[in-house]
């Protein structure tokens, strides 16, 4: 039963954690230095700086090879479609990071019709218009990549944290109020108020995740809701025994609000997107439907996505400090500072979708449930297609290991100093 299933991923979810935290407090040796080049700078941290800090810094370690067969099919009613314009589909594919190397993509099968990146934020993505193709009862996409996931996590001396570079088009793009993130009065009296005098950025990070801890609980709302920070404080909730306050979503909107909250101090941070779990001995025949609510339709007749996976979708968060780079939170599993191996998709909410994006106008195309906001998905997941028209789409995604490819030149552990690039 689906309601077993979700029970067994939750377990699989917090041992995730807690494996992970039990991994970090062993020795961490025999380290290397390691830059990012895909990060642009916002810190003004000199070289002073990274020697006063050379026992602390992010540390990738515990690489994990996940080979990954990926396919997204469409099934559209031709009687209720525009074959010209309603048969587009957006596919992210992994792309590098900090702790996501050695990135390959095998094979796309059939080839795209283009291939994108987004401006902001660096994400790639596959384009197929099947209106341009020979007319069928369903459309499928098949890809196959690799990589190397690893470990994150950050050694942090608040003492010792350089300047952010305010003037930087970085800074600005992680510290802005965006359609998801909205950095309302309301979000910025509650940032105040968790922080209160405290003006060091990684101690008013940690408070501010004590206070989304404290303040939301886990609920799927997105079907009949949607997403946001304007949305979730839109439906408190009060304790009938203490009279306080309190919201529900889940890991969506938990990043989203520990983002926002960071933004409206002045702390860039940004959403990290993608999948957990290791289940590399799972057979497509095994793979269930990941939750119900996946073949409703929303209140406005949107669809979402149905997934097959080997994986658990997530969503999670990331935010910078000047001389150390990129610090990991596992908002909703209760992490700071550390996060255990994951597939990343893409980063970053409000994401630029492209080419042939449907521009102000979303026509009918979004992400479970979420209708496109000029032009930009609320998240970049599993895909983009159009979920006014369509109203099956499946997602299959299944993993193995390489034991015929050991990580030859993959260091155990690799530990970033004062990095400078975002």
């Amino acid at each position: 039963m689906w309601y077993k299933k979700f029970l067994i991923l939750s377990i699989a979810f917090l041992f995730l954690f807690v494996f992970a935290g039990l991994g970090f407090a062993q020795n961490t040796t025999n380290v290397t230095r390691a830059g990012d080049n895909n990060q642009a700078a916002i810190d003004q941290t000199g070289d002073d700086n990274d020697a006063a800090i050379d026992q602390d810094g992010v540390i990738y370690r515990n690489p994990r090879v996940y080979n990954v067969d990926y396919s997204f099919e469409l099934v559209p009613d031709t009687a209720k479609i525009d074959r010209a314009k309603d048969l587009k589909l957006w596919v992210p594919i992994p792309r590098e990071w900090d702790s996501q190397k050695a990135v390959k993509i095998i094979s796309v099968q059939p080839p795209p019709h283009a291939e994108y990146e987004d401006p902001e934020h660096g994400n790639r993505m596959l384009f197929w218009d099947f209106g341009k193709d020979s007319e069928k009862p369903s459309y499928r996409v098949d890809i196959k990549f690799r990589l190397e996931s690893y470990e994150v996590h950050a050694e942090v001396d608040p003492e010792h944290i350089g300047s952010y570079d305010k003037t930087s088009k970085e800074y600005a793009l992680y510290t802005r109020s965006t359609h998801t993130v909205s950095i309302t009065p309301k979000i910025r009296q509650m940032a105040q108020e968790a922080v209160g005098d405290e003006k060091n950025p990684y101690r008013q990070a940690e408070e501010l995740f004590k206070f989304v801890r404290k303040n939301i609980f886990y609920k799927l709302h997105r079907l009949e809701r949607g997403v946001g920070t304007e949305v979730l404080l839109n439906f408190p909730i009060k304790d009938e025994k203490t009279g306080e306050e309190y919201y529900e979503g889940a890991c969506g909107q938990y990043s989203a609000f520990f983002i926002a909250l960071c933004r409206a101090v002045g702390i860039p941070a940004r959403a990290v997107v993608g999948f957990v779990g290791w289940n590399p001995w799972m057979k497509e025949e095994d793979l269930e439907l990941f939750l119900p609510t996946e073949l409703k339709l929303s209140p406005e007749k949107l669809a979402g996505t149905q997934h097959y996976l080997a994986f658990m979708p997530h969503n999670w968060a990331e935010f910078y400090l000047p001389g150390y780079g990129w610090i990991p939170v596992e908002v909703t599993g209760g992490s700071f500072g550390h996060w255990s191996k994951r597939l990343i998709m893409s980063k970053g909410f409000d994401v630029q979708i492209g080419p042939h994006s449907p521009g102000k106008e979303s026509e009918g195309y979004g992400f479970q449930w979420v209708l496109l906001h000029n032009g930009t998905a609320d998240q970049l997941h599993s895909g983009v297609w159009n979920i006014a028209k369509i109203r099956t789409a499946k997602v299959t995604m299944l993993h193995h290991s390489d034991p015929h490819s050991p990580l030859k030149d993959s260091p155990a552990t690799v530990k970033t100093l004062s990095q400078k690039r975002m």
